[in-house]
């Protein structure tokens, strides 16, 4: 698999960017929900959301169908649920739960058509379908 050298800098820009925010949220974090292993935790989760998102857009790179975006924007909303979930959670604005719900859905929906869309694409060969 190839880069071109500006998408490797785009890549390597935003996964820095991510990181550089990751520790600006849990700055935000107030004392009274921090524990013992809450750091490990909340960074070992956003790291797994960012691999997650970083294999979601490769995986949509190299096989440019309908199913790969499906799963790119299943990842996408599962991030964005994450994120309106601390928001919500940690800087205590509830409002923020409906997004949250919204974009869970979302994700959840976009996995299902993600597993069921080689259903479609062999009708007559059932049998060669992996679970």
């Amino acid at each position: 698999m190839k880069f071109k050298f500006f998408e490797l800098m785009l890549g390597i820009a935003v996964v820095a960017i991510n990181i550089y925010l990751l520790f600006e949220l849990l700055a935000m974090v107030p004392e009274a929900f921090i524990y013992d292993y809450f750091y490990p935790v909340y960074l070992a989760l956003t790291l797994l959301t960012i691999l997650l998102v970083g294999v979601a857009f490769t995986y949509n790179n190299i096989m440019s169908n309908k199913r790969s975006f499906y799963f790119l924007l299943a990842a996408l909303f599962l991030a964005l649920s994450d994120f309106n979930f601390f928001i919500a959670i940690y800087l205590d604005v509830p409002v923020f739960y409906y997004p949250d719900r919204f974009f869970h859905i979302l994700a959840l929906g976009l996995l299902l058509l993600f597993w069921i869309k080689p259903i479609e694409d062999s009708k007559n060969n059932l049998e060669q379908r992996e679970v």
